[in-house]
């Protein structure tokens, strides 16, 4: 059976919370702009590697953890656990992504015909070649602070800063579809509202409304 085409945005998964894959021939699976407290997929062990996976602006302080032979595009990321096994036979187009663990022998790279560029680790992950980071320090990466997803916004002037593919910035927070603060949606919302009560004869009512762009 196959499925595909399924997009899942702007989500937060709290812990034990994951997208569980149970099925075979997923094509054009689509996970952006989310926040996952745990690992963010699992696969069962029948089911088949995932084409054209698209994992982007997320922020995951799980484990991370791809199917082997996945093919697909992990871009504008931040992955704070050490685990970061993708399968050595995945083809991916990795860009973009910060990686903060600490444990080098828990990362697993993709197939050598993967692009893999402007990515910065905490240590040397992704190595120094293509436009890739190492050694880098969060402090001089995020603005810190106590918001869970807050914290990660990139530093003015710091490594991530209009340093990724095409000048944007390197994170959740980059690229043309950023990750939005606690899920709020990118559409103008009204936070002021003010009217006379009071309709005219021809049925017209005065309002006041005040509106943030998000």
């Amino acid at each position: 059976m196959e499925i595909g085409d399924i997009e899942i945005e702007k989500s937060y998964f709290g812990n034990g919370a994951e997208i569980d894959i149970r099925r075979g021939s997923l094509n054009n699976i689509s996970i952006r702009q989310s926040y996952f407290v745990s690992q963010p997929i699992i696969w069962n062990s029948l089911t088949e590697a995932a084409i054209n996976l698209f994992f982007a602006n997320n922020i995951v302080l799980g484990e991370f953890k791809l199917q082997n032979n996945t093919t697909g595009t992990i871009v504008n990321n931040i992955f704070v656990n050490s685990t970061f096994n993708v399968g050595p036979n995945s083809v991916l187009d990795m860009h973009n992504n910060i990686l903060l663990g600490t444990n080098t022998s828990e990362v697993v790279l993709p197939a050598p015909q993967s692009s893999i560029t402007h990515n910065i680790a905490a240590l040397s992950q992704f190595g120094t070649e293509n436009n890739n980071q190492a050694n880098v320090a969060p402090t001089n990466i995020f603005i810190g602070g106590e918001s869970p997803d807050g914290q990660y916004q990139i530093k003015e002037n710091g490594p991530a800063d209009n340093t990724g593919r095409n000048g944007v910035d390197i994170g959740a927070f980059g690229g043309p579809a950023p990750y939005r603060l606690s899920g709020i949606p990118n559409i103008p919302h009204i936070y002021e509202l003010t009217t006379d009560g009071f309709a005219t004869e021809a049925g017209e009512l005065k309002v006041q409304i005040k509106v943030n762009a998000n």
